[in-house]
């Protein structure tokens, strides 16, 4: 039996985490032996959810060490040596981890999972043209000639078209869910904070996420239902800020994320997302799984590629303030309906397949 390992951090609560335990759970029901490789400690406990194997290499005591990075990189080369794994997928990108992965990568043959925008994530609008051009050439040269899977065609032609990365090994292979999980997840008993309401889900973030357009957006639509922001994050003083600036107390409700927020996306009359830039937003396709209505900006990579046919309606430019408006109270009035054809291309095993293609695992 062919063994894949998924390299991490740690594993706490979020869209990137739910969509890494959906695919391995994928690839057991395919056959296949996985091991979930945690550096350090994780702050969340899945087990429950996970057909796989948790490997804990518990690092935390390196975290501070000056040659932490150096430690890491032994430790990780020594047990893939030792594991013999068949393929090693990875979804860190930061550039620590680059640096690490890049070693390894030489021995042990590695597949980067990209999940965001690396113009976006990576390169800061407000760097000079000099420091643009020198972020773009150390990403070229860092994933030239790696396996990357992309999570959709926005962030495929950002790495190919902007980045400039060259490689014969780069794929579109976008997120999976499982839809029997979700919709039974989604029947569990919940204390809703209110009856009437729209959502938001996503970590407090402003200069990603884009709250505060969502709130000035709903502030000017003088909707019934009231706004759940379903999240954490260090943006959170700004919008409890913004929220008595707007003067929206009472009518905007800051929920805590929660490990099953099926429930709450379900009885939502509205999903929303205001984002400036995204990967693959889970909260949309989740939302049209549990036929609940979606109104989200059309930004670089993701949207657009989930809210097709006539849902394309409901996408709005990004920072717009009154298209937001005008299509949050369009789709309250009327929506169309939510066909299983805009799900299919994400069902989880028909993912997890096209990965074990590309991996070549098949034989």
């Amino acid at each position: 039996m062919k063994k894949i390992a998924y390299l991490m951090g740690n594993f706490g609560i979020g869209g990137a985490e739910v969509s890494t335990l959906t695919l391995l759970n994928g690839f057991v029901k395919l056959g296949y032996l996985v091991d979930l490789v945690l550096a350090y400690g994780s702050k969340v406990e899945w087990d429950k959810q996970c057909d796989f194997n948790i490997i804990k290499l518990q690092l935390d005591k390196y975290k501070k060490h000056p040659l932490r990075h150096i430690i890491l990189k032994n430790k990780l080369d020594k047990f893939s040596e030792k594991s013999k794994y068949d393929a090693i997928l990875t979804a860190q990108t930061s550039k620590s981890w680059e640096k690490i992965l890049n070693q390894l990568d030489k021995k042990h043959n590695i597949s980067y999972i990209i999940r965001n925008s690396f113009t976006k994530k990576r390169i800061d609008k407000n760097d000079n043209l000099l420091l643009k051009s020198f972020k773009r050439k150390y990403l070229a040269n860092m994933y030239r000639n790696k396996n990357i899977i992309c999570v959709s065609k926005g962030v495929y032609n950002d790495l190919v078209k902007n980045i400039g990365i060259k490689s014969d090994s780069i794929i579109t292979i976008y997120n999976p869910f499982d839809t029997n999980y979700i919709l039974n997840k989604s029947k569990e008993h919940f204390n809703l904070p209110v009856d009437d309401y729209i959502i938001h889900v996503g970590r407090f973030d402003i200069r990603h996420k884009r709250q505060d357009i969502l709130l000035k957006a709903y502030k000017k639509a003088n909707l019934k239902e009231k706004l759940i922001l379903l999240g954490e994050g260090s943006g959170q003083q700004y919008l409890e800020k913004l929220i008595d600036e707007l003067q929206l107390n009472g009518k905007v409700i800051l929920h805590p994320m929660v490990t099953n927020p099926y429930p709450l996306i379900k009885n939502a009359k509205l999903l929303v997302l205001s984002s400036d830039y995204e990967g693959l937003p889970r909260a949309l396709i989740e939302a049209l799984i549990l036929k609940t209505p979606v109104v989200s900006t059309n930004c670089e990579s993701g949207p657009s590629e989930i809210l097709t046919g006539e849902l394309a309606d409901f996408l709005v430019p990004t920072g717009d303030v009154d298209a937001f408006t005008e299509k949050m109270q369009q789709a309250l009035r009327s929506y169309p309906k939510i066909k299983d054809e805009y799900i299919k291309k994400f069902e989880q095993l028909n993912v997890c397949r096209q990965y074990i293609e590309f991996l070549g695992l098949n034989s």
